[in-house]
């Protein structure tokens, strides 16, 4: 079975300015309109997610503590990686994404992207210099425009989209798992997927053990 993972960019806040960084936790604390328990809920949700997840140097640990920002600049910067290969952009992305939810370092945080540009190679000498260029905006801006009609059913992230081809005629046949869900809904939505695509039944107990890596931001 050969796979291929392409990263859809979107922004959770699209009318935040990209330089800014805003606090997590009260960021969602007004989200869930000062409801507490409703965060920390949301919090152990995430960290029990989290924990199930192996990634490279063990399970994320989940925080709800450091801060959020837009993903736009880390967007311009993947495709920059993906200019290199695409494991270089799934790397970096892995990588912001895992200093987002275990350190609180926001996308928009030049720093951080700094030094996740630098561990990648990408020959960025000063991010800010790079991010006011306007090189790789434009892009962002062409697959942000075309992803309602790409992937209509993408509201939020993370979220993943599935695609193989019919065992008969080719044709594409497609699911989606919107949401931070378990290994176990995974199994089940891709042996489904393949059932629908006329292959062979699949081990589901094979498929809730392996590696699931998450989706872009």
């Amino acid at each position: 079975l050969r796979v291929e993972k392409t990263w859809v960019p979107f922004l959770l806040m699209p009318g935040l300015d990209p330089n800014r960084k805003v606090l997590k936790r009260a960021s969602y604390l007004k989200k869930f309109r000062g409801d507490a328990g409703k965060v920390e809920a949301m919090g152990a949700k995430l960290r029990r997610l989290f924990a199930e997840v192996e990634v490279e140097g063990g399970a994320v640990a989940y925080t709800l503590e450091g801060h959020l920002g837009s993903s736009l600049h880390a967007h311009r910067v993947a495709e920059l990686a993906k200019d290199v290969s695409p494991e270089c952009q799934t790397r970096f992305l892995l990588e912001v994404m895992r200093r987002y939810h275990e350190e609180g370092l926001a996308p928009s945080d030049l720093e951080n992207l700094q030094e996740n540009a630098d561990a990648c190679g990408l020959g960025i000498t000063d991010m800010r210099e790079w991010i006011d260029s306007g090189a790789k905006l434009d892009e962002v801006a062409a697959a942000l425009a075309t992803r309602p009609t790409n992937f209509p059913l993408m509201s939020g992230v993370p979220f993943f989209h599935f695609s193989v081809p019919d065992a008969n005629d080719g044709t594409q046949v497609k699911a989606v798992v919107p949401g931070a869900q378990d290994t176990h809904t995974f199994a089940l939505v891709l042996a489904k997927l393949f059932r629908r695509a006329g292959y062979a039944p699949l081990d589901l107990s094979k498929l809730a053990s392996a590696h699931m890596a998450h989706s872009r931001v």
